[in-house]
């Protein structure tokens, strides 16, 4: 089990950026130092935290609140992956992640993604493998419907519909402002999804069963995964792509601004993405004052 938990670590590790991994390994070995990641409860997490308030840093200054708050956050993340490989079987940091508030300032950067990008992401997935076909349907509910990654892993096959006249949507049941979205396909990508569902199909998936699963190397699909995984797989496609900067998050900035650039309204843009206010729809709208075009160019007097 030790040996697996090392491999399991090293895989989660390798599909991060340079830096990322340092800092992840950083935080990991602080971690089990102070208990064992195998065994490790909800009250070895909360000592743990509360042990980072006297940790001190090399330059002998007191780990601050939003670097604690990263320390959680991060080993959060490293327990849903290895809950994914079947490792563990709870994850010790889940309750304690969400007591901990965000920094008011903290800001998303997000970096879109260009035509030309999209299309090499896309073919990066393999129209002829299991994985290449579930990677294909993330892309295409990340790209084409503007969804957030944490709404991928909880749908099934029954949110899979059709409308009358042959339209494919997605029927997400809960989003994150927790209300009901549809999610309308784009006839261009539909054909990742449509090949996904009948591959669950084939698997034996029920309407119950989840649509997003992760194929092990004989073919059968894990019961479980996490919005992690997508995440990772997310890493691999870009690296694959030779695309850096961007995140699974840039596929929902893009597919906003593209569509405003495209002369759709804000409220359109907004039944699109699912937004509470068209305010912020505006904080995604990532086109940038071309002076060639500027309004003031008409003003006559």
């Amino acid at each position: 089990m030790r040996k697996d938990l090392e491999k399991a670590i090293n895989v989660i590790f390798a599909s991060l950026a340079q830096t990322s991994q340092l800092k992840y390994k950083a935080v990991f070995d602080c971690w089990r130092k102070s208990a064992d990641p195998l065994e490790a409860t909800s009250l070895d997490a909360l000592a743990f935290f509360n042990e980072l308030k006297n940790k001190r840093t090399v330059k002998g200054n007191k780990i601050c609140g939003e670097t604690r708050r990263l320390y959680i956050v991060i080993l959060n993340s490293i327990y849903r992956s290895l809950i994914d490989f079947g490792l563990v079987n709870k994850n010790p940091f889940a309750g304690l992640s969400k007591k901990i508030p965000k920094s008011p300032n903290e800001v998303r950067p997000i970096k879109l993604t260009n035509i030309k990008e999209v299309h090499r992401l896309f073919e990066a997935c393999s129209k002829y493998t299991k994985k290449g076909i579930v990677k294909g349907a993330m892309l295409t509910l990340l790209y084409g419907c503007g969804r957030r990654v944490g709404e991928l892993h909880q749908l099934t096959l029954g949110d899979v519909q059709y409308t009358d006249d042959g339209t494919l949507y997605i029927q997400i049941l809960r989003t994150k402002n927790k209300r009901m979205h549809i999610a309308v396909v784009p006839d261009s990508l539909k054909y990742w999804i449509e090949t996904l569902v009948e591959l669950r199909k084939h698997d034996g998936a029920t309407e119950r069963s989840k649509l997003f699963v992760v194929y092990r190397s004989n073919g059968t699909p894990k019961p479980t995964m996490s919005k992690d995984t997508l995440r990772m797989w997310f890493k691999q496609i870009a690296e694959e792509a030779g695309i850096k900067g961007i995140s699974s998050h840039s596929g929902r900035a893009t597919s906003i601004t593209k569509l405003l650039s495209e002369g759709n309204s804000y409220k359109s843009v907004q039944d699109f993405s699912g937004h509470c206010s068209i305010s912020m729809v505006e904080r995604y709208d990532k086109r940038r004052f071309v002076i060639s075009k500027a309004i003031s160019k008409s003003i006559t007097y």
